[in-house]
């Protein structure tokens, strides 16, 4: 019975140390990224940008979700990171904080909604206020040159008003008539003036998609997954334009897709059918496995950049529910 009981512990050991094993290998440098770069004193934590030395905050917000999917690979004091969490969400109230973009506010907003943060009317209002401020001054700052800056610039700003309106669909805030006219507005331009190529694109696609959804404009589902099609690869992938574009444009002209583009696609995917109608689930799943194998710090310059490239791979397991 002795020997019996001393096997099966054994066993149990032996099984322990090669999934320990398995979870080092399939970390791949994660955990050494994750604790180089989070910062913690008596009075905030976050993670640090290794091109500035800073504390940022999406990269704090990528090593966040990036460490809460891989289960909580480091210790990180959640108390701590909501002070530069709101920190962040007070700069907001005034215009002149904002950045062009708004990325860096709707990734503040995001990290906000994972630290469940809480707002009042009245700081929701503040942070409304302030953004639309932002898209009115936008607006004033049209190029008058060639008409290809221009339509650039109304492209730069399509992607403006999406991280508005991820924002505004958090936050769940009003828009003002004057607003909502402008985004319309916007939209129509760069819809109108997108060449053949660029409608082709993962970005004319999810934008478009996205901004019509929230503002409920009609959108041709059956166009945009035609559209996506275009773009779909046998291993499950995406492409940012099909293989003959971007090889006119010489860009990317390789055949195997990016994570990015395959990101997108499956959110927009999934809006439109649902993670269970999505007929490219197992394909994509296997697409997800096969990328976190081979993803490896030692492949890329800096942990910011690791740890970027691999926020997309964790932002897409989580659209197709990989980890359930």
């Amino acid at each position: 019975m002795g020997r019996k009981i001393l096997l099966v512990a054994l066993t149990f050991i032996f099984m322990l140390f090669t999934f320990a094993c398995s979870s080092t290998s399939r970390d791949n440098g994660l955990v050494e990224s994750l604790q180089e770069t989070y910062f913690e004193n008596d009075q905030v934590a976050g993670f640090l940008n290794t091109f500035t030395n800073q504390i940022d905050i999406t990269t704090t917000y990528y090593s966040f979700e990036i460490n809460q999917f891989f289960g909580s690979l480091i210790k990180i004091d959640e108390e701590k990171l909501k002070l530069i969490v709101l920190s962040k969400i007070l700069n907001m109230t005034e215009e002149k904080n904002l950045s062009r973009s708004l990325a860096e506010e709707k990734n503040t907003i995001s990290l906000a909604e994972e630290l469940k943060v809480q707002f009042d009317s009245d700081l929701k209002n503040k942070i409304n206020n302030s953004l639309e401020e932002h898209l009115k001054n936008e607006l004033k700052q049209t190029p008058e040159s060639d008409q290809t800056t221009i339509n650039i610039n109304h492209q730069y700003k399509l992607q403006i008003h999406y991280n508005y309106l991820f924002i505004n669909n958090i936050l769940n805030m009003k828009i003002s008539t004057p607003v909502m006219n402008l985004i319309k507005d916007n939209l129509i331009k760069v819809e109108d003036n997108l060449t053949q190529i660029e409608q082709k694109s993962m970005k004319a696609i999810y934008y478009t998609y996205f901004i019509k959804k929230w503002l409920e404009i009609p959108i041709n589902e059956k166009d945009i997954i035609e559209k996506l099609n275009q773009l779909k690869l046998a291993d499950g992938s995406y492409l940012f334009l099909p293989v003959d574009e971007q090889k006119k444009i010489e860009i990317n002209g390789s055949e195997y897709g990016d994570i990015l583009s395959t990101s997108l696609a499956n959110e927009v995917l999934k809006d439109i059918n649902g993670i269970n109608n999505s007929k490219n689930k197992e394909k994509t799943l296997e697409y997800i496995d096969n990328y976190l194998k081979k993803n490896n710090k030692s492949n890329y310059e800096n942990s910011t950049l690791y740890i970027n490239d691999l926020y997309e791979v964790v932002h897409l397991a989580k659209i197709m529910a990989y980890n359930e």
